[in-house]
């Protein structure tokens, strides 16, 4: 009789070896998944910026309706917007780069100005 008990225990403790090392794989397992989708989304996650700016005249007076360009100078990759009833305008979802800002007005000349980082802040064009 004392024979068959210590047979259970041995078994419980081999069956409870065997859960509990099945458990351990699978949290190794579930945590290099973690990990390497933690790594990934962290890869393939895009920045972007935003140009934002005011077009006066001389007179220091907005020019509502005004085409803002965007164009990224070593891509080539080029994005427009118009301005608003404050002469306002908002270029969104610019990857970084070198971006020339160049703004087109009915009686207005055309003006270009360059080499804003994508980083930084666009001054109002004059």
């Amino acid at each position: 009789m004392n024979m068959e008990i210590r047979w259970r225990a041995v078994l419980r403790k081999n069956i409870a070896g065997r859960v509990n090392s099945a458990n351990n794989r699978f949290r190794v397992t579930f945590g290099i998944i973690v990990l390497l989708m933690s790594l990934f989304s962290a890869a393939f996650a895009q920045t972007t910026g935003t140009i934002v700016g005011q077009v006066v005249d001389p007179s220091n007076a907005s020019v509502v309706g005004a085409n803002v360009e965007a164009k990224n100078l070593g891509t080539g990759l080029s994005r427009s917007g118009a301005t608003n009833a404050e002469g306002a305008y908002l270029i969104p979802s610019l990857p970084p780069g070198t971006y020339t800002i160049t703004v087109r007005a009915p009686g207005f000349k055309s003006f270009s100005q360059g080499a804003y980082q994508g980083r930084s802040r666009s001054k109002p064009a004059r």
